[in-house]
């Protein structure tokens, strides 16, 4: 009866903590006028420290969200640099849809090979590249994704034989695939 006790609920009912009101120097105790005002002022610190908590909570996951950007931005900037300069072709194509097969980007090496510009190529899919006998092989390799030796369409309308390597990379959050493709020239 020496004093008043009032729980802290956040807004999930988890206990807070407990504020603590000691018996006035004068020795009267609080009336019910008291009593309610002392509860309504727990009721109000407890959403003031949930809401601290929250804010401290959404704080980190801002900065945890930052790094993980950052991280992403990093990685797909080290993905452009190996595909833009890597030593063999590489492109990658779209999949399913109604570009089936179009060239969506085409490194400097298989433009170099081709003899054709990369603004030109994304006009094409790897299928207006392709020798006419070879279509059947290039099929086989870009469904499912594996090797093959076939022959490329340079610009000057001569044919260079290759060695092609295709991947399925499916997006992360489940939306196109795409086929990379990596492709050596075949020397004699």
């Amino acid at each position: 009866m020496d004093r008043l006790f009032a729980p802290l609920y956040a807004s999930d009912d988890q206990l807070q903590g407990v504020l603590s009101v000691d018996r006035p120097r004068n020795g009267r105790r609080p009336g019910a006028w008291g009593c309610e005002a002392l509860q309504m002022y727990a009721s109000q610190a407890a959403i003031a420290i949930s809401n601290a908590r929250l804010r401290s909570n959404m704080q980190r996951a801002m900065v945890r969200l930052e790094r993980e950007q950052q991280t992403l931005r990093n990685n797909e900037e080290s993905f452009r640099q190996a595909f833009e300069y890597a030593p063999s072709g590489m492109a990658v194509a779209e999949m399913g849809g109604n570009h089936h097969g179009r060239l969506l980007r085409i490194n400097d090496a298989l433009c170099r090979l081709l003899g054709r510009p990369a603004a030109a190529m994304r006009r094409y899919s790897l299928a207006d590249l392709v020798h006419p006998d070879d279509f059947g092989t290039l099929l086989r390799t870009s469904a499912e994704g594996g090797r093959a030796k076939l022959r490329l369409a340079r610009r000057d309308g001569s044919y260079v034989w290759v060695s092609l390597r295709n991947s399925v990379v499916a997006d992360t959050t489940d939306g196109p695939r795409y086929l990379l493709t990596h492709v050596d020239e075949l020397y004699s």
